[in-house]
């Protein structure tokens, strides 16, 4: 299954790391931007 993940923090990124242990095809993960030069956790394990 093709899954677009939106969301942000750390229930973003279990979401996704749940997700891709899984076995599901994650095509795309949309997050808030950097806040005061910080990434969000989800974005900094999507990379």
């Amino acid at each position: 299954m093709k899954i677009a993940v939106i969301g942000q923090s750390l229930f973003g990124q279990e979401v996704y790391c749940h997700l891709r242990k899984e076995g599901h095809e994650v095509v795309g993960v949309f997050t808030v931007p950097d806040k005061d030069g910080k990434a969000d956790p989800l974005d900094t394990r999507t990379e």
